[in-house]
């Protein structure tokens, strides 16, 4: 079994190897490549010790009342999710750690990025990063998942944002809007926000 103990430092950039040519090709002739080493070792994760990160650029995270309101919600989150079982095994989450971006912007205020990232932050075992087609063969508990165009809700958003209710057998912007120009302008601050 392979430990990666803590995945590296809580800033910064971490040391990376890549494999030689001659390696590989080593590698190959026992029916080892990149593509199915998690098919032939065991590698076990461990969640970074700072679940709140910045990053670009990279700095230590502070420590200050807000920050640690964030990292308790990212450890609830996870705690929680812990107690549930997402399968295809071959499909790893341990966690998952915030991260914010632009830091050293003059308006950040923790509100630069703040996404969510699952551990470990493997190219194919992690949900993130596998395809559109692979995560929608994922089950949490037995059940399937589905997944959200979060793109597609603006105007429903919008709607919420000002008290009102959408109709679904109505022209969603008909009493909102007056012309056509305007529907296509609403439709770029939609999303432009």
């Amino acid at each position: 079994m392979l430990r990666f103990g803590n995945p590296g430092p809580s800033h910064g950039k971490l040391t990376r190897y890549k494999a030689t040519p001659t390696l590989l090709e080593v590698c190959a002739k026992y029916g080892i490549t990149p593509d199915n080493t998690h098919e032939i070792f065991q590698f076990e994760f461990e969640m970074p010790s700072e679940l709140v990160q910045l990053t670009s650029p990279s700095c230590r995270t502070p420590d200050k009342p807000n920050v640690v309101k964030l990292r308790e919600e990212v450890q609830e989150i996870s705690e929680f999710f812990a107690k549930h079982a997402l399968t295809p095994p071959s499909i790893k989450h341990i966690g998952w750690v915030r991260k914010f971006h632009l830091s050293d912007h003059p308006d950040f205020r923790w509100n630069k990025g703040g996404r969510l990232y699952s551990q470990p932050p493997t190219k194919d075992a992690n949900y993130q990063n596998i395809d559109k087609n692979a995560r929608l063969k994922m089950e949490i508990d037995d059940e399937p998942v589905a997944e959200i165009d979060i793109g597609s809700s603006y105007l429903t958003i919008f709607y919420a944002w000002n008290d009102k209710q959408l109709d679904p057998e109505q022209d969603a912007y008909k009493g909102i809007l007056h012309s056509q120009r305007s529907r296509s302008c609403m439709h770029t601050q939609l999303l432009c926000r």
